[in-house]
């Protein structure tokens, strides 16, 4: 039996590399929020009703292995590493399966704005906060690295997803994403 194309679609995400992940998560907010480039490094977007600086970050919603890639178990960890596709949880696992989405180089500083959120199975979450609260976030930690100031990241997972909720804005499915931008084409 083929697979649909939203199916596709949606595993090809998946498999994309951390940067083209984040182009995807990146041009779809741009295009819900109407939202402009920002011509600099420093954020991902500018909204122009507003005058304010616009940061996205993603994740996928991956499940969490116990076992660590070892020097006797990394041949074989490899050689049988399940597809994306397989890795990711659905949205309705989310107290049943342990996960982790780890969002970081958050840099509230730079930004007005962060969008983020989880690519899960299903659906997209997508949620906001103000550079000003991220620092009221489930787990937010203000250094992301030994000596970093200015960064920080935070964790969506089995223990935080339910206190995110006051932020989210909405869920997509990928059927909807994928309409966002076929037409276009």
């Amino acid at each position: 039996m083929p697979r649909d194309i939203i199916t596709d679609f949606r595993d090809g995400i998946f498999a994309l590399n951390t940067r083209r992940f984040g182009n995807v998560a990146e041009l779809m907010i741009q295009e819900m929020f109407g939202l402009e480039d920002s011509g600099t490094t420093k954020y991902d977007k500018y909204d122009p009703r507003y005058g304010k600086r616009i940061e996205v970050k993603f994740s996928k919603a991956s499940k969490k292995h116990d076992t660590t890639i070892t020097r006797v178990n990394l041949v074989d960890s490899c050689l049988h590493a399940p597809d994306f596709a397989s890795e990711i949880i659905a949205s309705n696992e989310v107290d049943s399966i342990p996960f982790d989405s780890n969002i970081q180089q958050v840099k509230p500083d730079q930004f007005d704005v962060l969008f983020y959120g989880q690519f899960f199975l299903d659906i997209i979450t997508i949620y906001s906060v103000s550079s000003a609260s991220i620092e009221v976030l489930p787990n937010y930690s203000n250094k992301q690295h030994r000596g970093n100031t200015g960064e920080g990241q935070f964790h969506l997972n089995n223990r935080t997803i339910h206190l995110h909720r006051d932020y989210l804005q909405r869920e997509i499915t990928y059927r909807d994403l994928f309409e966002m931008f076929y037409y276009r084409r």
